[in-house]
């Protein structure tokens, strides 16, 4: 684990706008990616600051006895904790990349805390392994927590669909909602397995026109308001009422042309739509938002 604090050259009591200065002017990739991931991230930083301020005691106890370059502490994460020793020789995270270290010095050190019944092996065997057991479990606690995504804890849960199912409305039986007159000639066809709700609306303005609810497998005859509008339908197997539709399995689309209804002293001009798949079809649909039906 490596000291982001010290590799990042800001206190352990910086601000988040210190962090990020020191972040944007970091050259090492490796430290910048985990600094933005642990230090500015509100949840994982206190548990890291918990096991930096941990790993740091340790590295001033082993250099209170004399063990920084033991076999176990000699790795360049493991450097950011090692702590000036006794003599006052400095044994920082930039050791590693110095002159190699005298080992006179260190193994002199070493004498002067070998306890009488079983030296400095023995300080290793009963104290430092249990310390590093810990403080792995700890870190492994702490990369499963930090490193879990913040929408999966924060994100709320999608209430479930408990509406009540509404009866159909009468195949074929249309409604004006602005009052419009219908007066041109339309014809549904459907196909079976899904029932549908279309309706004819005024672009630009959105105002729909009419509504038509259609049995799956049924072909009905309606008259629509003169003009050019859009249709657009919703599908699906079970009704819940205008506002809900076909619950959360409805499928809503449009047809990609506008379907102009006009009289003039030949007569209406309406249409037949067919809405299933046929050969030859002329008529494009396009999927569309709920909000947009």
């Amino acid at each position: 684990m490596r000291d982001l604090y010290t590799r990042l050259g800001v206190s352990h009591t910086a601000s988040p706008e210190e962090i990020k200065m020191a972040i944007e002017k970091c050259a090492n990739a490796g430290v910048k990616a985990d600094a933005e991931a642990v230090l500015l991230n509100a949840r994982a930083k206190p548990a890291y600051d918990r096991l930096n301020s941990f790993l740091g005691d340790v590295g001033t106890l082993r250099a209170s006895l004399g063990l920084n370059h033991g076999a176990h502490w000699v790795a360049s994460d493991t450097n950011d904790y090692t702590k000036e020793a006794a003599s006052g020789r400095s044994e920082g995270m930039n050791a590693a990349k110095s002159s190699t270290p005298d080992r006179s010095k260190s193994k002199s050190k070493n004498e002067k805390v070998k306890p009488a019944s079983g030296g400095v092996f023995s300080i290793v065997t009963r104290y430092w392994y249990p310390v590093l057991l810990i403080g792995a479990v700890a870190w492994a606690l702490f990369q499963a927590d930090w490193r879990q995504p913040e929408h999966e804890a924060t994100a709320p849960q999608e209430p479930s669909f408990s509406e009540p199912v509404v009866p159909f409305p009468v195949t074929g039986t249309a409604r004006y909602p602005d009052g419009a007159e219908g007066v041109a000639p339309l014809k549904i066809k459907t196909s079976p397995g899904s029932d549908y709700y279309v309706k004819l609306v005024e672009p630009p303005s959105d105002r729909p026109v009419m509504e038509v609810f259609v049995k799956g497998g049924t072909t009905v005859e309606v008259s629509a308001p003169l003009g050019s509008y859009e249709m657009r339908y919703a599908t699906g197997k079970t009704w819940y009422g205008p506002e809900h539709f076909f619950g959360p399995e409805t499928s809503y689309s449009k047809a990609d042309q506008l379907f102009a209804f006009s009289r003039d002293y030949r007569g209406t001009s309406g249409y037949t739509v067919t809405l299933y798949t046929v050969q030859n079809g002329n008529l494009r649909t396009e999927s569309l938002p709920r909000s947009q039906l």
